[in-house]
């Protein structure tokens, strides 16, 4: 055993392709055991009555979170892109240790073999007074334990280096500071003219007092299916992913408040439907100038902006949905 500095997760492609050590906080890949218990009776007194004294082993994975910094690198950024978004039927490699010696396999060789770890879903954290975090919910049901036989006096140097270490240029990018993104509600008709704001409201002078988004997150699920079957083995047959479901929120703050979306429309004065419309409506965060992460159909299903303690800031908590029109998916990373 050694210390929690000596561990390390790192990523990669089949076969390991593209390898990168990740700026992990924690690991959960854990295996599941989940005994298959008989509640049966056979005929116990009340002095041995055991509610279970019969079980089975039941087939076995590997599930569990796993948080990181998120970083603008290329290899980390496009890593989780296609983990969690635009390849996420296909599985990762993962290679994980708590102490450097012990160390844990996930390598995806061959998709036939159903090997590798798959993204059941991932959240994305933005705070301007924090570290970006991503935290990755992985599922695998094939691993390999061995030991490195590295003792803790023998682990002079360790076996990773960070990726894009002290603040290169661009900086501020690895890991991203939450206030190094710029995160907007965007109306497509006038951001596509040229003019990149929402149009909340007429009497609104957004140039002299605009809307500023405080923090913000997404959650993406991706429904992911163990599909188990009674094929004489241990290990389930395979993992598929369902349909995805992104959603998320956004503190806003503004000088002079911030008008509740769900009802205000054109005239200001008719409260019969939603101003922000889903179809005309995006959720658009600029990461450093270098990556994005856009919601193309916004669905706002809570609005919250109630009476705050004295200090306390007043903000409106805007909840959405990321739905999708058929063609693109709900959340894109570019």
């Amino acid at each position: 055993m050694g210390l929690g500095y000596m561990g390390y997760l790192k990523i990669g492609g089949q076969n390991m392709a593209n390898p990168c050590f990740l700026l992990c906080n924690t690991t959960g890949l854990e295996v599941q055991v989940n005994p298959i218990m008989s509640t049966a009776v056979f005929g116990s007194g009340w002095s041995n009555a055991a509610q279970v004294t019969n079980f089975a082993d039941n087939q076995l994975t590997y599930e569990g979170p796993v948080e990181f910094d998120l970083q603008g690198n290329t290899t980390v950024w496009n890593h989780c892109k296609e983990w969690g978004i635009t390849n996420r039927a296909y599985p990762k490699s993962v290679e994980l240790s708590p102490d450097g010696s012990q160390v844990y396999s996930y390598t995806y060789a061959n998709i036939a073999n159903w090997d590798g770890v798959w993204c059941q879903s991932m959240s994305l954290r933005f705070a301007p007074d924090a570290l970006s975090k991503a935290s990755v919910t992985g599922v695998a049901i094939k691993r390999t334990s061995t030991f490195a036989d590295l003792q803790y006096f023998d682990n002079t140097n360790g076996v990773g280096t960070p990726q894009s270490p002290v603040n290169p240029s661009p900086r501020n990018l690895n890991p991203i500071p939450g206030w190094n993104t710029t995160a907007q509600f965007l109306n497509k008709t006038t951001s596509l003219a040229g003019n990149p704001i929402l149009s909340w409201d007429p009497t609104y002078d957004d140039t002299e007092y605009p809307i500023e988004v405080v923090d913000y997150n997404f959650d993406i699920t991706n429904n992911t299916k163990i599909i188990r079957t009674c094929n004489g083995k241990r290990v389930p047959a395979a993992v598929l992913q369902g349909a995805q479901n992104v959603t998320g929120s956004a503190t806003l703050y503004r000088e002079g408040g911030v008008i509740d979306p769900v009802l205000m429309t054109d005239d200001g004065l008719n409260y019969s439907s939603s101003y922000w419309f889903a179809d005309d409506t995006m959720f658009q965060v600029d990461i450093g100038g270098v990556f994005t992460v856009k919601v193309p159909y916004v669905l706002v299903t809570a609005s919250t902006g109630g009476v705050r303690g004295q200090n306390e800031t007043s903000t409106r908590t805007i909840n959405f949905q990321g739905v999708g029109n058929g063609v693109v998916a709900p959340i894109l990373f570019t």
